[in-house]
């Protein structure tokens, strides 16, 4: 057999190879193309063995894209949707014999080859389809592939939070993402990145704090509250802390006292004095120790003053007549 002759065989069976005639008449390939290529190569004498076919295969090669991903063994298509898409099946087949032909679908399809994906459907799922004559049937195997759409994180709404002057307020928020995406976190000021104020002294006031979280493309936001009640300090007391009067005289104590809180302040005398003013008299005469104290009920600061009382002398006193 020449070599022409030898290489048209050969072509023919590849291209007879898994072809099947319709109820029309028509041959259609079922499968594949089949690369020819090499079985011409090695029907051909080495000598004939065009080096075309070689150069002009690896061109073609070389434009080709990049294959797509590859269906598993055993799977006769894959259909890949996002989660809320439609699957609806659009089967093309032919009966050699003309029969009216039934169809069956695994679950999660319908009786139509429909399946309506909803949120939360994301997942691989094998189904199998049935095309019967009513004698003999054939099953293909497809795989369904539901993508996870990206949704939104949920962040739980914060709690508003009440510290005083010189705490460190450290925030703990809960957060979740339907797809297990990992998440970031910003604040607002007066917070830093990880979420933490150091308050001072003089940072008393109401602060409107912003968080957010995202993951990446999307995010949740909520807005919660901080109040930095003031630290509590004592009473400032202003007070001489020497008197000096005579006998007879009234001393009169004069404190000047002041409260960074704004509290209410009180008084308290103790020792020689229990209120701030005392008469003295000629039996007085001698230096007295008195504590000033004052107090918003909680903290409170004290003076000690000293209060003397000179001596006055005094005239002689006739307190009666003695006859002899």
């Amino acid at each position: 057999m020449e070599t022409k002759n030898i290489v048209l065989f050969l072509v023919l069976a590849v291209l007879v190879a898994g072809c099947v005639q319709t109820p029309s008449g028509d041959v259609v390939q079922e499968e594949q193309p089949v690369d020819i290529t090499d079985i011409i190569k090695e029907a051909l004498p080495s000598e004939e063995k065009p080096s075309a076919v070689k150069e002009e295969k690896e061109a073609v090669e070389e434009e080709l894209p990049e294959e797509p991903e590859e269906i598993p063994e055993g799977v006769f298509a894959r259909i890949t949707v996002d989660e809320g898409e439609l699957v609806k099946l659009d089967l093309d087949v032919t009966d050699p014999d003309g029969d009216k032909l039934t169809y069956s679908f695994t679950k999660p399809l319908d009786n139509n080859g429909e399946w309506q994906t909803e949120e939360g459907d994301a997942g691989e799922y094998p189904v199998t389809i049935t095309v019967s004559d009513g004698k003999l049937e054939t099953k293909r195997s497809i795989l369904i592939i539901v993508k996870a759409i990206n949704k939104a994180p949920e962040l739980s709404q914060p709690k508003d939070l009440t510290v005083t002057e010189g705490d460190k307020v450290v925030l703990d928020l809960d957060a979740e993402d339907p797809n297990g995406d990992k998440l970031t976190w910003t604040y607002s000021k007066p917070f830093n990145t990880r979420g933490e104020w150091q308050t001072d002294a003089g940072d008393k006031g109401k602060y409107r704090i912003t968080v957010k979280v995202s993951d990446g493309s999307l995010e949740d936001s909520a807005a919660f509250y901080v109040t930095v009640l003031p630290s509590n300090s004592p009473p400032i007391l202003e007070i001489d802390t020497q008197f000096t009067v005579n006998e007879g005289e009234t001393v009169r104590l004069r404190p000047v006292v002041s409260d960074p809180d704004g509290d209410e302040v009180e008084l308290v005398f103790t020792g020689w004095m229990t209120t701030d003013t005392y008469k003295t008299t000629f039996d007085d005469a001698g230096k007295h120790k008195v504590v000033v104290t004052a107090t918003d009920g909680k903290l409170q600061e004290s003076k000690v003053v000293w209060v003397t009382v000179e001596d006055v002398n005094r005239p002689p006193e006739i307190h009666g007549l003695i006859v002899k």
